[in-house]
């Protein structure tokens, strides 16, 4: 419920965040000039980590739509 009405923290706003929105950015535009380690370095965090945000399996940006949902089929008991 809080994912659907917007109330889980994300991005910046997490409190255990530990790149911002800009870095995640200029990381995902330096990984092909600098590996991955020397990202990691230099943003102190660790290379599996920027590995995840160049993949987009962690920090992915927001989703324009809102998600739709079926509705719920009511099950017909016998009596």
């Amino acid at each position: 419920d809080c994912i659907r009405h917007g109330h889980r923290p994300k991005g910046n706003n997490h409190k255990s965040t530990k790149v911002s929105d800009v870095q995640v950015a200029e990381i995902r535009a330096t990984y092909p000039r600098m590996t991955q380690q020397e990202l990691a370095d230099q943003y102190g965090i660790r290379q599996a980590y920027v590995s995840q945000i160049i993949l987009y399996k962690t920090r992915v940006p927001p989703v324009t739509t809102i998600p739709t949902y079926k509705k719920r089929r009511r099950i017909k008991r016998p009596p």
